[in-house]
């Protein structure tokens, strides 16, 4: 949780930069990232977005370029300005730093269902809003059905395509090509379990703690838990059965391969929480 007066001083950065006097009725500044999420360590900062409109963005990025030249407003990466681009801007005494976009740009992702720009604005923390034009886009980080049901068919099916590609390769011994065809199988799979919940997924850093916090996320853990372990290994692990599930089938000897048969477990219980939705 953001304490209060780290929220009014964010704010009161904003009011007292004249370059925003002209449009700060139509602004918004929100909080997003992990301090919002509850996650606090050494590693945690405040990150803090800023939207205008599309025509007082120009005159926005402008006021920047010249307070950071003359006035000593301080920015991470002042050669930002030289490729158009926004720098990440300080405000003294924070832990963070900030930038500024246009809502079009914002609004436009979340009305085209991106799953990463949902999952980011959907768990914001809203300081200044006064037309509301923030609040109406976070209540639209959602899915439609067909939307929804379309994304589940995508990510089981590129799953599935990841996993049935690393047969030869586990074969042929190729232990690279493994690792590189099923840490893409998983991400996929744990994509998943944020969207059985109906839930935007977020971008690979916080992926694998957004998933273990559904319900697929826990029914599966120790089946994730046992695919690192598998990966991790720097040798591919290839283990006899006793018996085969399905003796003289095309794929019946990647039975003795450990990844195959996790990636079955896995394949099971995603093809049922499907069937069940769709």
């Amino acid at each position: 949780m953001i304490k209060k007066e780290t929220q009014k001083t964010i704010i009161k950065h904003f009011e007292e930069l004249y370059i925003w006097k002209t449009c700060w009725a139509q602004s918004a500044v929100v909080i997003v990232g992990s301090s919002v999420r509850g996650i606090k360590d050494e590693f945690t900062d405040i990150d803090i977005l800023a939207f205008v409109p599309q025509i007082s963005y120009d005159t926005i990025y402008e006021g920047y370029r010249q307070a950071v030249e003359v006035d000593g407003i301080k920015v991470l990466n002042p050669d930002a300005f030289k490729y158009n681009e926004f720098p990440l801007t300080f405000i003294p005494t924070i832990a963070g730093h900030y930038e500024v976009k246009t809502f079009e740009e914002i609004e436009e992702s979340v009305e085209n269902h991106d799953d990463i720009t949902m999952w980011i604005h959907q768990s914001a923390v809203i300081l200044h809003d006064a037309s509301g034009r923030y609040r109406k886009l976070q209540e639209s980080c959602n899915y439609p059905d067909d939307v929804w049901k379309a994304k589940l068919r995508f990510h089981y099916l590129q799953a599935a395509k990841a996993a049935n590609s690393a047969d030869n390769p586990l074969r042929r011994n190729d232990q690279r090509t493994v690792v590189l065809i099923m840490a893409n199988c998983v991400a996929h799979l744990l994509r998943l379990c944020c969207l059985l919940e109906r839930r935007p997924f977020p971008y690979d850093k916080w992926l694998y703690r957004e998933a273990m916090q559904t319900q697929a996320g826990q029914d599966l853990k120790s089946t994730f838990e046992r695919f690192f372990e598998e990966l991790s290994r720097p040798e591919i692990r290839r283990v006899e059965p006793k018996s085969y599930q399905r003796p003289g089938h095309r794929k019946a000897d990647l039975e003795a391969y450990p990844l195959h048969m996790i990636w079955r477990e896995a394949e099971k219980y995603f093809e049922r929480r499907i069937e069940e939705i769709l």
